[in-house]
């Protein structure tokens, strides 16, 4: 199952340390100190397919959330901020949900799940590039 590898695509991406003020680069590090956890734990379980690594996983997208949560983004970017937690958050249920189908083994379902999580997954990706390009100016 490709489930790991769309994953890890999705939170390849990172914010560019291009000039900006003070206040953007220290949200950009943070952003990126508070997201390097989990992809290092995605990259670790590309390929991986396995109810305990999504398990993982889904604590990593949830742990992650959370400190984004507790980031303090420049004052226009708050927004999109709240809709990259949103869908990390919403990641971390679909996860769940992939993770008890498995356990189940309910290959019908979890047909229906990946192509949830995949979906789920390009939305954090888009999240991420609008708080990107909010960041980045």
């Amino acid at each position: 199952m490709k489930l790991i590898t769309i994953t890890v695509a999705t939170f390849a991406l990172a914010f560019a340390g291009c000039g900006a003020n003070a206040e953007e680069e220290s949200f950009k590090q943070d952003f990126n100190a508070a997201q390097a956890p989990l992809e290092k734990l995605l990259t670790d379980s590309a390929g991986a397919s396995d109810p305990a690594k999504m398990s993982q996983i889904a604590d990593g997208l949830e742990d992650t959330a959370k400190k984004m949560e507790a980031l303090e983004p420049p004052e226009d970017a708050q927004d999109e901020l709240d809709t990259f937690v949103k869908e990390v958050n919403a990641s971390a249920d679909t996860m769940r949900e992939a993770q008890k189908a498995m356990e189940d083994q309910d290959l019908e379902k979890m047909t229906g799940i990946l192509t949830e999580l995949q979906k789920q997954m390009t939305a954090v990706g888009e999240a991420q590039q609008a708080l990107a390009t909010v960041v980045n100016g």
